[in-house]
């Protein structure tokens, strides 16, 4: 058995070998992700932000990324920073001055635009409480190549006896799942990988 095992890791090491040589000579993409902004009177619980961070993450994820280094996910303090010292209030020149700043090839700005619930009283007795809520976001993703910016949202509303479906936590993180599946992201970033800035810039010439 630790025999087999041997010569799998031997076979593994072999194919890697070339791979981790051409990742070596790669130009990584520079991915500048921002934190999740919110931009409605009721905030979401810690749960809720992470959840929808979460999905951002999947949709950045990059398989075998640490061996291959196709790209750099900047650091989220000077994202953050970049963010704040922006002089812009629309979300596509943010994303603009972000990868300008940082010289980022790729910016994800993800925001939530609406979040409310609250429950009323049923016209119909034979009914319990009715729940109301309302989640929206919107994604916003800067591909520096060919200074292309994608703009995508989703929402949902609920207006029934109370359920987790439509709970505005789950609802909102629904949402996120959908505008970055509406934006393509992840095949974007499938794409992009190992094309840094400056290399674009050499091809583009």
């Amino acid at each position: 058995m630790r025999k087999r095992l041997g010569m799998v890791l031997c076979v593994l090491f072999v194919l890697l070998l070339p791979a981790a040589a051409s990742a070596a000579e790669r130009t990584p993409l520079r991915v500048a992700r921002v934190p999740l902004q919110i931009g409605t009177y009721h905030a979401p619980s810690e749960s809720v932000v992470r959840g929808m961070e979460e999905k951002v993450s999947r949709a950045l994820h990059l398989p075998l990324n640490e061996t291959m280094h196709y790209a750099d996910f900047l650091p989220k303090d000077a994202v953050a920073l970049a963010l704040a010292e922006s002089q812009s209030r629309d979300p596509k020149e943010i994303v603009r001055e972000i990868a300008r700043r940082m010289d980022a090839g790729l910016v994800v700005l993800p925001l939530l635009t609406g979040y409310e619930s609250y429950t009323r009283s049923s016209w119909d007795f034979m009914r319990g409480r009715i729940l109301h809520s309302y989640a929206a976001v919107r994604v916003i993703v800067y591909d520096r190549r060919g200074d292309r910016v994608i703009d995508k949202g989703a929402s949902d509303t609920y207006d029934d006896e109370a359920t987790p479906r439509g709970e505005v936590g789950n609802m909102a993180i629904e949402c996120m799942d959908t505008a970055l599946r509406r934006t393509g992201l992840h095949a974007l970033l499938w794409a992009r990988k190992g094309q840094g800035h400056s290399a674009i810039q050499e091809k583009d010439r």
